[in-house]
């Protein structure tokens, strides 16, 4: 079964938190709690990750750093090395979509269009685009796009977050109600794809091979497995309360 087309389709703002990281460290390994120590949250991390794997920045199997040079050039105080690295990291990322789509033509509409036409999920589609748009803006490009700035939105998005926490939503209740981005960005099936992958690549090269697995890998796997467990858990508590509760509309 080929495994279905994901874009690299981290928000912008966890992509620059990530650049500005770099200014004090460059992780050789990529794990999740090295994104976590920056500020990123856990399933954050997971898209942030596999966002810079298919980039080809770190390894997808071990999370090897592969190319060092992209790591000291977007940490780089010269804008012109950073324009250079991120022109790199586009060329290298996108060769398929630059080819379909001249990239002074191209717009999130059109870019995401693309995506989904590979058989991408709306949510990456849309947030791949968005991505797409920025790098290539960092990159010293013009595209058609002038309706949407990614980096901007980025800002405004994580304002308004910052108010909903600090005045809080609330229901008839009095409980918290989670925004339409905070579900969103916790919602299982969002990250589904890209963690069952890894667990899956990860396993299989565990058991082709004798040798013992590096500590690195052993955590990442348990850390996968034990968000498959959580879900399996979800569910099957979902999928006992609904019946429950169609039997008692019932005998109502």
């Amino acid at each position: 079964m080929t495994a279905p087309y994901v874009p690299p389709y981290v928000s912008v703002g966890e992509f620059v938190k990530f650049i500005n990281s770099l200014r004090s460290r460059k992780p050789e390994w990529l794990t999740l709690k090295a994104l976590e120590d920056i500020g990123i949250s856990k399933s954050n991390s997971y898209t942030l990750k596999g966002s810079l794997v298919r980039m080809g920045i770190y390894d997808i199997e071990e999370g090897k750093l592969l190319q060092r040079e992209d790591l000291i050039g977007l940490s780089s105080k010269d804008e012109n090395i950073k324009r250079e690295t991120f022109n790199r990291i586009l060329e290298r990322t996108y060769p398929d979509l630059l080819a379909a789509i001249p990239i002074e033509e191209a717009t999130v509409e059109k870019v995401r269009d693309y995506f989904e036409k590979k058989e991408a999920k709306p949510g990456p589609a849309m947030k791949g685009a968005r991505l797409f748009i920025w790098l290539a803006n960092q990159a010293g490009f013009e595209t058609a796009e002038v309706e949407f700035t990614p980096y901007k939105l980025e800002q405004e998005k994580a304002s308004k977050q910052k108010d909903v926490k600090k005045k809080g939503r609330t229901d008839g209740s009095g409980k918290r109600k989670d925004t339409d981005d905070e579900v969103a960005i916790h919602d299982p099936a969002y990250l589904r794809d890209y963690e069952e992958r890894l667990l899956n690549i990860l396993l299989d090269k565990i058991s082709s091979t004798d040798v013992l697995p590096s500590a690195e890998i052993l955590q990442q796997v348990r850390e996968l497995i034990e968000v498959q467990k959580q879900k399996n858990k979800s569910q099957h508590a979902t999928s006992t309360i609904e019946p429950s509760a169609r039997t008692e509309n019932s005998n109502a």
